[in-house]
């Protein structure tokens, strides 16, 4: 089973301490791919600062929109794609509301479903007008103090068992 992880410098592992990266096993997709075993091949597409759908005039190359479609057809055949994106469009210089987010989100998804790769409350209505399964990442992780943003070491466990759970429940049918 491949699983491809498209998100932002959460899964990218960004340690808001050392200000670095977090080692493989450390960050939540390595916790993910070692809770779901050897048949399953997790695949880290995160990058700092990545927006759903927005140019960052500042930064560049973060569009999410612009790079999910090369990513997906990079590791295809997939049977589950997780994205978690969306706090990077909450910086100030994209002066973008919930819901435009959460319509970004609507936008990806419907890449992710147009493709041939595989199978907040504004996400859960989006996730459930799209067929989408969502997980509120807010449930089970609490950002670091030093910045509100990021996950501690000690945190990356937390989404890493979780969406193993996700995972192993949504693919049930197709697990050996």
């Amino acid at each position: 089973m491949t699983i491809l992880c498209f998100e932002d410098s959460n899964t990218w592992g960004y340690d808001p301490i050392a200000q670095d990266r977090f080692p493989r096993d450390v960050r939540w997709t390595g916790v993910m791919r070692k809770a779901l075993g050897s048949d399953f091949l997790v695949l880290e597409e995160g990058l700092n600062g990545r927006s759903t759908v927005w140019e960052d005039p500042i930064e560049g190359y973060k569009n999410g929109h612009d790079d999910l479609v090369p990513c997906l057809e990079t590791h295809r055949p997939l049977d589950l794609v997780i994205l978690m994106l969306g706090t990077n469009d909450l910086k100030v210089r994209f002066h973008v509301s919930s819901f435009d987010i959460a319509q970004s989100v609507a936008v990806l998804i419907d890449v992710i479903q147009r493709s041939g790769s595989g199978s907040g409350e504004q996400y859960h209505r989006v996730a459930s007008e799209k067929g989408c399964a969502c997980l509120d990442a807010s449930t089970v992780v609490l950002s670091s103090e030093r910045d509100g943003i990021h996950f501690e070491a000690s945190e990356h466990w937390k989404p890493g068992q979780a969406l193993a759970e996700r995972g192993r429940t949504l693919l049930g049918g197709m697990i050996r």
